[in-house]
């Protein structure tokens, strides 16, 4: 994406960036502060969130409201909102499903699935990357640099 106004890309691409961030947490705050959902209410609304998905996906095209960086930044909002909200719930009825004697080895297990969740993301972003823009030297560094980051992330929840 390019901005449409006036902004320089590296602080556009920030600004999302931060976006992502701050509505990621306030997402997870919203579990804290007591915002219930049932197991199967998490289940059948978690996959709706590809419907942001789609419209980010429209933003690509700038027709009709997805042209503008508002709309950008409330997707991108709504879609950290979602992200963090429905790992927080998922973390917190996961362990409740199994044998309450093995609840901290669950949290462990979900833990790790989670990492190498974001792992396999960040790989498969970067193959794309790599097929669609054909610069294989940058994907390479990029992948390299995000296998230490996600290693040392897994290493310091273990």
């Amino acid at each position: 994406w390019t901005p449409s106004f006036s902004f320089d890309p590296v602080f556009y691409y920030g600004m999302m960036i931060f976006c992502f961030q701050v509505f990621d947490v306030v997402g997870r705050y919203l579990v804290l502060v007591g915002v219930k959902m049932t197991h199967l209410s998490v289940l059948i609304s978690s996959p709706g969130r590809i419907v942001i998905v789609v419209l980010l996906l429209c933003c690509r095209y700038e027709y009709w409201i997805f042209r503008y960086d508002l709309t950008r930044l409330v997707l991108v909002g709504l879609l950290a909102a979602t992200n963090g909200f429905f790992i927080s719930w998922t973390m917190n009825l996961g362990p409740q499903q199994g044998n309450p004697e093995n609840a901290d080895i669950a949290s462990y297990a979900m833990s790790f699935a989670l990492v190498n969740g974001i792992l396999c993301g960040s790989l498969v972003a970067s193959a794309l990357a790599t097929i669609l823009t054909g610069s294989a030297n940058e994907s390479a560094t990029l992948i390299g640099e995000e296998l230490n980051f996600l290693a040392t992330l897994a290493s310091e929840s273990l």
